[in-house]
């Protein structure tokens, strides 16, 4: 079963969960095609994929309670947290420039944490009823059509 699906339209490359028989990470063309395994996660179901290609990591959540990321250049994977309460049951995962968030439908709970470490993670939005996704925007120079270049708050 697919859980998670995130792309890369500079590279033209797609990335995805499947929490089948063998729970995994795989990528492949935007056309289906160069299909390639690149984690097979052991014991925990992927859930959520975020892709960061300023540092060519893709990250995931996986239930129960981890959160890892696998370097794209080198092949290795990093353990950020396991076990972790936060991450329960998570299913949506993304970032910006500075920080992780993802959900978690157990604790009914957006978290935050350091996209380097995963140190500390915070509630940021508690009392979400079962969040399944999560997104994150940068707005920084972004202007409408036919408006000014000055940000209305």
């Amino acid at each position: 079963m697919d859980a998670s699906l995130t792309n890369n339209c500079f590279s033209r490359l797609m990335y995805w969960c499947d929490w089948g028989k063998t729970e995994k990470i795989e990528k492949a063309t935007m056309d289906g095609n160069n299909r390639t395994l690149l984690v097979q996660t052991r014991g925990t179901s992927p859930l959520g994929l975020a892709l960061d290609s300023d540092n060519r990591r893709l990250y995931w959540v996986a239930s129960p309670g981890s959160l890892a990321f696998l370097d794209l250049d080198k092949g290795t994977t990093v353990q950020l947290l396991s076990g972790a309460i936060s991450i329960a049951v998570s299913f949506g995962l993304t970032l910006d420039e500075k920080y992780l968030y993802w959900t978690d439908a157990k604790s009914h709970a957006v978290y935050r944490a350091d996209k380097s470490t995963a140190k500390n993670p915070i509630k940021i939005l508690p009392w979400l009823g079962s969040p399944r996704d999560v997104r994150a925007f940068n707005l920084v120079g972004y202007r409408e059509a036919g408006t000014s270049d000055h940000f209305n708050l």
